[in-house]
């Protein structure tokens, strides 16, 4: 039995570092200039493990992108009056790299419509955990001009859920990338595009 734990003490360890080189060798990969604007595309959060303490855990939030068939300046316009309408609080504005939204907030309801419907964090006896937990949720969209005068959209959506007693593990939430979608939809409607 000692054996065993050692052995398992030692993989676990092995498997930390395994898991922070992977990290620094991603993040020293990056190619991009410093002072580009840049999409967002993933996040880095921790995770407490019992028996264990912290450990870092990253999770790949690929930007959803579609395009809208208008110039980036009247997309802007538009952006922050979609993200009210939808009820979600913009944080955070930069105009240089044409990015609103939120970094993390509570959420119940979008445009009125449940939590489930945009993330999949699980189910239990009682339904969706989206449905029935406390949701952080993180709401990151950027513009980028592409071809001709059409703009690229790109949005990331992360989550998490904890149980609403404060009793028990936060999840972590994935997208169901509607909410993405619907960001453009309304884009496109404030625009007058819709077809």
């Amino acid at each position: 039995m000692n054996q065993q734990a050692r052995c398992s003490g030692f993989t676990l360890n092995r498997l930390r570092i395994a898991t922070l080189a992977v990290l620094a060798a991603a993040a020293a990969c990056s190619t991009a200039p410093p002072d580009a604007p840049r999409a967002p595309e993933s996040t880095i959060g921790t995770v407490t493990v019992e028996g264990f303490g912290r450990e870092i855990l990253a999770h790949d939030k690929i930007a959803e992108k579609e395009t809208v068939a208008a110039s980036t300046d009247m997309v802007w316009g538009v952006l922050g009056g979609v993200f009210e309408q939808l009820g979600i609080p913009v944080t955070t504005t930069d105009s240089h790299t044409m990015t609103v939204g939120n970094g993390g907030y509570q959420a119940r309801r979008i445009d009125g419509t449940r939590m489930n419907a945009y993330l999949d964090c699980g189910t239990n006896f009682n339904g969706p955990l989206a449905n029935h937990y406390a949701v952080t949720l993180s709401v990151v969209t950027s513009l980028a001009k592409t071809d001709g005068n059409r703009t690229e959209v790109s949005t990331v959506v992360d989550g998490s859920a904890m149980p609403r007693s404060n009793a028990g593990h936060p999840v972590q939430c994935t997208t169901r990338e509607k909410l993405e979608e619907l960001i453009v939809k309304k884009v496109e409607e404030a625009l007058g595009l819709e077809s």
